[in-house]
């Protein structure tokens, strides 16, 4: 385990509090991670792909899909959380993101709820930009992963 994870077993999630720091991580994207998005989506506008096109709706470059963003959000939590369900991942824009754009994604845990089947945690996550404009929030709850989140396949008898 990475020294960057926070470790979610059942006898280190009560050392989880609110106002913890969550390390910053920096994610980017070139123009075929982002023209890939948007085959695998069937996102068709052409402000991700086609850079004349982008220009033409008074766009400077290439824009970063709004769902590639909440990918970031989500691999983001993956990689500083070990064995977690995310329960809920909202997050809203407040500017885009161009291709090769260094984007550092870091947050605090905000609340931590305890209940009889399993502890709640919630995060709040900024994106910024290398200019350290605000791309994204995001709130997220996580738990941890129970042996029934894990899907499997069935067999026959």
């Amino acid at each position: 385990m990475s020294k960057n994870n926070f470790n979610l077993e059942i006898r280190s999630v009560a050392s989880l509090k609110p106002g913890m720091k969550i390390p910053e991580k920096t994610y980017s994207f070139d123009t075929s991670h982002i023209f890939m998005f948007s085959a695998i989506t069937w996102n068709r506008h052409k402000i991700h792909y086609d850079l004349n096109e982008a220009k033409k709706e008074g766009h400077t470059n290439i824009l970063v899909q709004r769902g590639l963003v909440g990918n970031i959000f989500s691999q983001f939590i993956n990689s500083s959380f070990v064995d977690v369900y995310i329960m809920k991942l909202n997050w809203r824009m407040f500017s885009s993101a161009n291709p090769n754009d260094p984007l550092k994604c870091f947050g605090e845990i905000t609340n931590y709820q305890e209940n009889d089947s399993s502890n709640i945690i919630t995060l709040s996550l900024t994106l910024l930009n290398q200019n350290g404009d605000k791309i994204s929030e995001s709130e997220a709850n996580i738990r941890k992963l129970e042996n029934w989140d894990i899907t499997t396949p069935l067999t026959s008898s």
